[in-house]
């Protein structure tokens, strides 16, 4: 078309709008407009599949138009799908969410441009649709009835801004979402409910009657906010609950909409979660990381259990309003999608704690479970909580399951502010305490300083409250910073009795047995860890480690990588398969690997790998400068107070450079640091050949191995 020239004819119409951008871009412009350039490499491809033109953008979003209504639907389809994917595997931070309006309507193209009445309509009903979702209008409902698989759901009356003609608006139902009663009430209860409806249409008498029973068996009572529950706001479906040894909470729908809110439901999600791990009579309950995979799919809980191999699902959903949160939850039957069981209720936030163990002794009596007195205990614990010192704990562990050093530094951050809020809250001083030994493990903290102040905040913690998660945080302590092998054998047992399904405790022992040279022991729970945390880095490098300590180098290799192509990008996974594959004698490899992972960042612990292996593979003066480089970050970090940079390292560089009694002066130096890698002094091969020196044979007492 000829620019000054305009045209006018039917066209579908779409709008899209980022959810929250406003509000992001004054929070964190930067990352606004990442996102929006992930945005625009997602969407756009799409467009064109569908015959869609991208008019323009709209700041964040677009104005696209179609030949027919079914292609703009079918395209508005594939882009939620395509977000819901993308939010899958993303990082809480950089996941978004998307709206989108369609309208049949008269347009007029000029200038490459579209105007009308048609465009204006669209422009009003995108905003009416719910972060996620499509809104669309009778029109375009009219010419896609019966072509999509998926069902249309009418909106209540509303009225558009400064357009004058009555609208219809209807919503999609995408596959993977479900309607707002189906979170609230168990399976075959709607099933009842269908039937009931069935046969009232030609009864009024039964119709009144069986009214008034769906009301007392459904009836959202006046919920009773504060010290007690409103239990039954959702009624037992009666059925017969089989043997349920094996479980997976889903994670929770988030009600209010606010994807910000994210973090408290996949929080409270992870609360549920953990307390029902601590019934022995469940041998199973999923990880965080393999469910949250399962967020927004479309899968039926058939197939999710099948997948996951388990015998129930729980499912759910919170609405957090004010100090208020409202849980909805039910558990099906991984076989047959048949609801169990299902129940709401309305707390304070002020009970969070006692709404947690409430829902989890609810389940494990409808699973028949038989609580030992120590599950008793766990269950029965109730503490009242600064909501707002809540809110700031579960940050924290959002921010610590991201598993890198920022994410350390934050969760550390939120942590303190909840100890500030509610210095009585004893998980946020637990929580406090891991921080401080993953920030050493990082070497963002010195050692004796992060050791100091993580003796401090589990002391707290277990003077509050001698939890499973407490007693783990302190083994973590006596293992990683304070070398206590007879303390961390006595706080493993004890935590191993009170959480036995929690992955970290279970990874923990597994390094406990490989710092004694106890290999088998070590292998059993590494696999244990992994099996309950099969897609967190942090659980499935266990087994490769055992090997690689174990000197089993081929196998650690085929193990470390498969971990490394799932989390290329984690320094102790890379570390691993590098070093694996100089033991076994493929330096040139470990070389190749250590080398591209150093274009991320200088850190030190690969920078040891890069040197060790430039020295096997005969590299010896690019190893040397290497070992300077080390050297200098070292004395830079001791000046400067800033980091920390450990003396293993230049011991590990030292020994295959040859310069063995340096590397004992490292050692030495090392040892009286409080170094984070001398407690692998015990086990690590680099030191083989001076094991039996009297220097070294001084150390190995002083870290006070037992021998």
């Amino acid at each position: 078309m000829s620019a000054g020239t305009e045209q006018r004819k039917l066209a579908a119409i779409m709008f899209t709008d980022m959810v929250g951008y406003s509000a992001l871009s004054q929070r964190n412009e930067a990352l606004a407009l990442e996102l929006l350039e992930d945005q625009r490499r997602l969407l756009c491809p799409i467009f064109p599949r569908h015959q869609g033109r991208e008019v323009k953008s709209t700041g964040d979003g677009f104005l696209v138009e179609f030949p027919s209504a079914l292609a703009a639907a079918l395209c508005a389809i594939e882009v939620q799908r395509t977000m819901v994917q993308h939010n899958a595997a993303c990082p809480p931070e950089r996941r978004f969410q998307i709206r989108i309006g369609l309208h049949v309507g008269d347009v007029v193209h000029r200038e490459g441009d579209i105007f009308g009445d048609g465009v204006n309509i669209a422009a009003r009903i995108e905003p009416l649709a719910q972060a996620g979702g499509i809104c669309l209008s009778r029109p375009v409902v009219d010419q896609i009835a019966n072509k999509i698989d998926a069902s249309l759901v009418k909106l209540g009356p509303t009225e558009l801004k400064n357009i004058q003609v009555p609208m219809e608006l209807f919503r999609i139902v995408l596959p993977w979402e479900k309607s707002e009663p189906a979170r609230l009430q168990p399976r075959s209860v709607r099933e009842g409910a269908q039937r009931v409806k069935l046969i009232a249409t030609g009864l009024l008498a039964i119709c009144l009657g069986s009214a008034l029973v769906w009301w007392l068996l459904h009836g959202q009572r006046p919920a009773q906010i504060g010290m007690t529950a409103t239990n039954g706001l959702v009624a037992h479906s009666g059925a017969t609950v089989g043997r349920v040894e094996s479980l997976m909470v889903k994670p929770l729908d988030n009600l209010s909409r606010d994807t910000n809110q994210n973090y408290f439901v996949d929080g409270m999600t992870e609360e549920l979660r953990i307390r029902l791990s601590k019934i022995r009579a469940l041998k199973k309950v999923i990880s965080r990381t393999s469910a949250m995979q399962y967020r927004q799919t479309a899968k039926s809980v058939p197939q999710i259990a099948q997948e996951l191999k388990v015998d129930a699902v729980v499912e759910g959903s919170v609405l957090e309003s004010g100090n208020q949160v409202r849980i909805s939850v039910q558990l099906i039957e991984g076989a047959t999608d048949r609801s169990l069981w299902g129940e709401s209720y309305v707390y304070d936030l002020t009970n969070v704690i006692r709404l947690q163990n409430e829902v989890a002794r609810a389940i494990a009596r409808e699973i028949k479970a038989v609580l030992t007195p120590e599950e008793q205990g766990e269950l029965a614990r109730d503490q009242p909580v600064n909501p707002d010192a809540f809110r700031a704990y579960l940050q924290g562990r959002n921010y610590w399951f991201q598993f890198t050093p920022e994410g350390f530094q934050k969760a550390r951050e939120a942590n303190l502010e909840a100890i500030r809020l509610d210095p009585g809250f004893g998980p946020a001083h637990a929580a406090l305490a891991r921080c401080y030994v993953s920030l050493s493990n990082t070497e963002l903290l010195p050692p004796k300083a992060a050791l100091q102040k993580a003796k401090e905040s589990v002391a707290r913690a277990l003077q509050l409250d001698a939890s499973g998660e407490a007693l783990e945080a302190q083994a973590t302590i006596q293992v990683f910073l304070d070398w206590d092998w007879p303390g961390a054998k006595v706080n493993l047992a004890r935590a191993d009795a009170l959480i036995p399904k929690y992955f970290a405790m279970h990874a923990l022992h597994s390094w406990y047995f490989i710092l004694l040279g106890r290999f088998p022991e070590a292998m059993e729970r590494a696999r244990t860890a992994a099996e309950l945390e099969p897609l967190t880095p942090m659980a499935i490098v266990c087994v490769p480690r055992v090997l690689l300590y174990q000197r089993h180098y081929e196998e650690a290799i085929s193990e470390y990588r498969k971990v490394f192509d799932l989390f290329p990008r984690v320094v102790h996974v890379v570390y691993g398969l590098g070093r694996a594959y100089e033991r076994s004698g493929q330096p040139a490899k470990a070389v190749s690997v250590f080398a591209k992972a150093l274009e991320g960042g200088r850190s030190p612990m690969l920078l040891e790998g890069l040197a060790t292996a430039l020295a096997a593979d005969g590299e010896r003066d690019e190893a040397q400068k290497i070992a300077t480089e080390l050297g200098s970050k070292y004395r830079q970090a001791v000046q400067t107070q800033q980091g920390y940079v450990s003396p293993w390292h230049l011991a590990v560089v030292s020994m295959a450079l040859g310069e063995k009694q340096q590397a004992l002066d490292w050692l030495e130096r090392g040892f009286d640091e409080g170094a984070f890698g001398m407690l692998l002094l015990n086990v690590e091969p680099a030191f083989d050949s001076i094991r039996s020196e009297e220097r070294f044979q001084t150390l190995l007492k002083k870290m006070r191995f037992p021998l």
